[in-house]
């Protein structure tokens, strides 16, 4: 009997560990399943705010591409109106030089020829034609200068910028359009 008193106590002790256990078992699995729903309500949350960012940086980044493609098609279109108003301008330079070089041919021979009068007028030509051949022919003479400084005025705007001039130019002029 007392082997039987022992199992029964030894029963019933199994049976309300087990009770607890089961209680003890069931309260920390709800507290397990409610932290993990709230887990995968932060996941969903997480994923949703980071698809809207991926989103929002899709157009972000679309968006800097047309002002950049737009940029780039601005600064073809300056570049080729800038490349045909120096093509202008050097075919203009190279007309002005060749329209001086005519000039200081004519100026040239109208000051040789005056010259010539002079020496032929000697000192047996009255007065006032040597004082208007001296005038003239210092009126030629400032003339050839002025000439050859517009010559050389032409022969700088023809002639080409070293690459490191224009290098300096180029890092100047993007400085100063930012």
């Amino acid at each position: 009997m007392f082997d039987k008193l022992r199992l029964i106590a030894t029963t019933a002790g199994l049976l309300v560990a087990v009770w607890i256990g089961h209680g003890i078992g069931s309260a920390g699995r709800e507290a397990a399943e409610n932290r993990a729903a709230k887990l995968e309500t932060q996941l969903r949350d997480s994923e949703a705010r980071h698809r809207e960012a991926q989103v929002a940086l899709a157009e972000e980044l679309r968006s800097r591409e047309a002002a950049f493609e737009a940029r780039m098609r601005e600064l073809h279109v300056a570049f080729d109106e800038q490349k045909v108003e120096m093509v202008e301008a050097l075919d203009d330079s190279q007309s002005q030089l060749a329209a001086l070089e005519r000039r200081r041919r004519d100026n040239d021979a109208e000051l040789l020829r005056v010259r010539k009068a002079l020496t032929a007028a000697g000192s047996g030509a009255p007065g006032r034609l040597r004082d208007e051949l001296r005038e003239r022919e210092m009126q030629l003479v400032l003339l050839q200068s002025q000439l050859r400084q517009g010559s050389s005025g032409q022969n700088c705007l023809s002639a080409p910028v070293p690459p490191e001039a224009l290098r300096t130019l180029n890092r100047v002029a993007a400085g100063r359009g930012r």
